[in-house]
């Protein structure tokens, strides 16, 4: 399509890089310190699932399933013990029946385009 692949996917991964940084360092003023136990594997998979279940490659389905995977624990509290059975079910439900996630790659560029979402 006439553009150049390699000077975007670096330019992109250097913004990102640049993004990640400047969080980094927000977090280590604001808390003080920084060290590696604040970064457990438990809050990567959490983070992964929510862009997982919001949709790949579309920023609106990450907030949305950033939204969902924040809101469902507080919803089903009152189940105690299987709360977390309970959105792990909707976890498999949502990666069953909307394999593509929430609002996929697609349905955010037209969306972004102004375009109608349920025309094909």
């Amino acid at each position: 399509m006439g553009s150049r692949d390699r000077k975007l996917k670096v330019g992109v991964f250097a913004l990102s890089s640049g993004l990640a940084g400047v969080a980094g360092c927000l977090t280590a003023y604001s808390t003080g310190f920084i060290s590696p136990d604040m970064f457990q594997l438990d809050q990567s998979i959490l983070i992964l699932t929510m862009v997982v279940v919001g949709g790949l490659g579309s920023l609106p389905g990450a907030v949305a399933g950033a939204f969902i995977l924040t809101i469902a624990p507080e919803l089903v509290r009152s189940a105690g013990h299987f709360r977390m059975v309970l959105v792990g079910l909707l976890l498999f439900g949502s990666i069953l029946l909307l394999p593509k996630g929430l609002l996929a790659e697609e349905t955010s560029l037209r969306f972004g385009r102004g375009e109608r979402i349920g025309r094909d």
